[in-house]
C-alpha cells in the first residue's frame, strides 16, 4: 500500500481525484477494502458529514468492509445505517445485510419487513426466500398486507420458495389479485408449494 492515509484515500474518492495516490477509483477503492475494520471509523466520520454529495460511495464501501468483518459488531453497525434516511446510504446497507452469514440473519430481516422504507422492506422479503428461511414464515404471513407491490412479491415468492403447505390458504385469494403481477407470483408460489408437499 502506498505511504497514504485511510482519509486521505477516502478523500481522494470524495473529491473524485486520484493523482497524489498514483492510481484510478477502483485501486483506491480496493485499498480502502484492503484496510479492513481500521477503515471503519474514518468512513463512518465521512459518512456523518455533510461536506460533500459522495454518500452513496462512502456507504458501499463501509458496507462492503463490514460484510469481511463479519461480525455481530459489524451486523449491528449495518443494521444502525438503516436509521439513515439518505437512500444512498440504506440502500447498501439493507443488500450488505442480506450477504451476511450469521446465524441470526433472518431474524435481523424479519424484523426489517417493519422498515419504513420500501426499498428496505423489498430486499428483505426476497432474501428471506432467498436464504429458505422457514422460521421467518409466521413473519412473512403476517405482511401479507404489505401496500408496496414489489415487497409483497417477494413475500409470496418467499412464501413459495419456503414450501410450508400451511401459506396454501393465505396465498389463494392472492390469484385473484387486481395486479397481475401478483395473482401470477402467487399461482406460482402455490404451485411450488404443492410440489414441495407431494415430493
Amino acid at each position: 500500500m502506498l505511504n497514504i492515509s485511510i482519509e486521505e484515500l477516502i478523500e481522494n474518492i470524495i473529491l473524485d481525484n486520484f493523482d497524489n495516490v498514483g492510481s484510478d477509483f477502483e485501486s483506491t477503492y480496493m485499498m480502502l477494502l484492503d484496510s479492513g475494520a481500521v477503515a471503519i471509523t474514518p468512513l463512518l466520520t465521512f459518512l456523518k458529514s455533510d461536506d460533500h454529495s459522495q454518500h452513496h460511495i462512502i456507504a458501499s464501501i463501509l458496507c462492503d468492509i463490514l460484510v469481511e468483518v463479519g461480525d455481530e459488531d459489524a451486523l449491528q453497525l449495518l443494521v444502525d445505517l438503516l436509521d439513515d434516511p439518505r437512500n444512498g446510504i440504506f440502500t447498501p446497507a439493507v443488500r450488505a445485510i442480506a450477504r451476511f452469514k450469521t446465524p441470526q440473519i433472518n431474524q435481523v430481516l424479519c424484523t426489517l419487513l417493519d422498515h419504513p422504507a420500501p426499498q428496505v422492506r423489498r430486499v428483505v422479503a426476497w432474501q428471506l426466500g432467498r436464504n429458505e428461511a422457514t422460521k421467518a414464515f409466521s413473519s412473512l404471513i403476517n405482511h401479507l398486507d404489505e401496500i408496496d407491490i414489489e415487497t409483497l412479491r417477494g413475500i409470496i415468492w418467499s412464501l413459495g420458495i419456503i414450501g410450508d403447505s400451511r401459506a396454501v390458504r393465505y396465498l389463494e385469494p392472492f390469484t385473484k389479485h387486481l395486479s397481475n403481477d401478483i395473482s401470477f407470483i402467487a399461482k406460482e408460489a402455490l404451485q411450488r408449494i404443492k410440489q414441495n408437499t407431494s415430493a
